[in-house]
């Protein structure tokens, strides 16, 4: 984050146990309360709105509670979505302005909320092709070999004999996978493939909010000292 907003570096890996460390810290125990309290708020608030549809409509409208809660969820979910967009540069804003004000972020996508969630919903559409594309390379034959033999006729009919399929199916698989050296070397390059496509795509998601940060700071929205690098990375 320092290398992306600062042009700062410290080694061969940029890995720096600093301040900053302890700002991207804290701002990711932030992010980990905000997905627990606005959890727990969304089950009371959708019991509430339930339990009050039930109480409008009564045995005759029964359907007003079921309304309710669909239009109280799909209103919280786009809520959420557009304060976690807002926020999305919490950890790059601490760092950008040294001093641990996640906060600060709302000031920084201030007008700009668009601009990152087209970003944010870009990326992520390239990041679960690229997933896929790799998933299917390293081990999309092992899994179609071994789960074409599943009888999945008998999924609504028969569940044990479905399970018992499914069961030997995904034994099939493991063998497959671990069955002889080359099997094993393809899942380790098929692992590390991943790791390295979800690495790469973690550093976009970084760098969009670097940028936004570079960018408030240059609008003058926010004090971020030792910005002035940032022309290096426009």
């Amino acid at each position: 984050m320092r290398w992306l907003i600062r042009g700062e570096r410290s080694d061969a890996f940029n890995l720096h146990f600093g301040k900053d460390m302890w700002r991207v810290y804290g701002t990711y125990w932030m992010w980990f309360l905000y997905f627990f309290a606005t959890y727990i708020a969304f089950i009371i608030v959708l019991i509430a709105t339930g339990a009050f549809g039930a109480i409008i409509g009564g045995r005759d409208n029964p359907a007003i509670a079921g309304f309710s809660v669909i239009g109280v969820a799909i209103v919280w979910v786009l809520a959420w979505c557009y304060v976690a967009v807002r926020l999305a540069p919490a950890a790059a804003t601490s760092v950008g302005s040294r001093e641990f004000a996640p906060l600060k972020a709302w000031t920084v996508s201030r007008g700009r909320f668009w601009a990152l969630f087209g970003s944010f919903l870009l990326v992520f559409i390239v990041y679960t092709v690229a997933m896929m594309t790799v998933w299917i390379g390293f081990f999309g034959a092992s899994y179609l070999s071994a789960f074409s033999q599943v009888d999945w006729s008998s999924a609504s009919g028969d569940s044990q004999r479905f399970s018992q399929s499914f069961n030997e199916a995904s034994q099939q698989r493991l063998q497959a996978m671990f069955g002889s050296p080359l099997s094993i070397a393809l899942y380790i390059a098929g692992q590390a493939a991943i790791y390295v496509v979800a690495l790469f795509f973690s550093l976009m998601f970084y760098g969009i909010n670097a940028r936004a940060v570079i960018v408030a700071a240059e609008e003058g929205k926010i004090q971020a000292p030792g910005i002035g690098v940032a022309e290096q990375f426009s």
